[in-house]
């Protein structure tokens, strides 16, 4: 028996990307996730855990997911506030852009191609990418709830392209449906199709999400067999519905599947103190689903799991969750 060996990515670029005052997605939750690195680089974790900078996306991976002409308008207001300490709002209000914003993206970008590297060199087995901003919200064109670059979703498609991946999972349990990694999945499934006339060397995205909320997207009537599987949960959500949905429904679909990479979208916004929804799931719910998630990869994909963080608003219950969310997957004996 041996414990699982564990990448960690965190570039402190993410710090540079300036929201302004009160906005939800506030540096605060980058220095949780560094504090968090900072106990797992105790001595007694230095035979699991490694804490790595990733390095930054190229241009060529970002235009897997994003069509050129927006990434080409990210780097113009880039270019535009450099040597600035303006923000501007670049949507509908609630994504912001800096000076620093396209390089933190981009970065973290880099964290789940670099994870996706290491796994497939077998370097690690288990990753997690404790990026700011999140990404899962990021649309082909558009920023969009706080998201710039959609992160794991260029990671899948980086893994489809240049490993031996074939079958990659996107499972995404923030709180908010990842509206632009289920655009994306759909438009790769629709050109796999049109290229190929199969949907093989496939993505499937499962999401489990709070509706009606913030996007107001991912209804299950919309659902398209292995490629996107959205499962809602009503307001106020409890343990007990949550725990239900993925025993009967994601846990076996997941197994259907049978992925080669698992990739999580790994968003601690439907704790009950996260005032960003009214779900009511728990420190031991998190547990819970990391504990089943070490079980079922460890049975699927020889334990392959890369973990991206999304949303998770207050502090105490993100550091509590993803340190445990962490030490689960990390230190799980096979």
């Amino acid at each position: 028996m041996s414990q699982i060996k564990s990448h960690i990515y965190l570039h402190p670029a993410g710090f540079d990307h300036n929201t302004g005052p009160g906005h939800p997605e506030r540096a605060d939750r980058l220095k949780i996730c560094q504090d968090i690195t900072q106990q797992f680089s105790e001595p007694k974790y230095q035979t699991c855990i490694k804490i790595l900078q990733p390095p930054k996306a190229k241009i060529p991976d970002l235009l897997n997911a994003h069509d050129q002409d927006y990434i080409d308008d990210l780097i113009d207001i880039n270019d535009q506030l450099k040597n600035s300490d303006k923000h501007i709002i670049y949507d509908s209000g609630d994504t912001i852009l800096s000076a620093g914003s396209f390089d933190a993206a981009s970065y973290a970008a880099g964290a789940v191609i670099q994870a996706v590297e290491d796994i497939n060199h077998d370097k690690c087995r288990r990753a997690f990418c404790l990026n700011r901003p999140p990404g899962h919200h990021a649309e082909p064109n558009t920023a969009m709830g706080f998201c710039l670059l959609n992160s794991i979703f260029i990671g899948a498609r980086y893994a489809l392209d240049h490993t031996i991946f074939q079958n990659i999972l996107i499972l995404d349990f923030d709180v908010h449906h990842g509206n632009g990694t289920d655009t994306m999945t759909r438009r790769y499934a629709d050109y796999k199709m049109n290229k190929t006339g199969h949907n093989k060397h496939s993505i499937f995205y499962i999401s489990t999400h709070e509706w009606p909320l913030f996007p107001g997207t991912g209804h299950p009537k919309d659902n398209i067999p292995s490629v996107v599987l959205n499962a809602t949960l009503e307001p106020g959500t409890s343990s007990k519905v949550f725990r239900t949905l993925y025993d009967d429904t994601i846990f076996p679909a997941i197994e259907n599947f049978n992925p080669d990479l698992i990739l999580l979208s790994a968003g601690f916004d439907a704790h009950y103190r996260d005032h960003i929804s009214s779900s009511q799931l728990t420190d031991e719910d998190y547990h819970w689903l990391s504990d089943n998630l070490d079980h079922l990869s460890n049975k699927l994909c020889d334990g392959r799991i890369i973990s991206v963080l999304e949303g998770g608003y207050d502090l105490i219950a993100l550091e509590k969750c993803l340190t445990d969310h962490i030490r689960i997957l990390s230190l799980a004996e096979t």
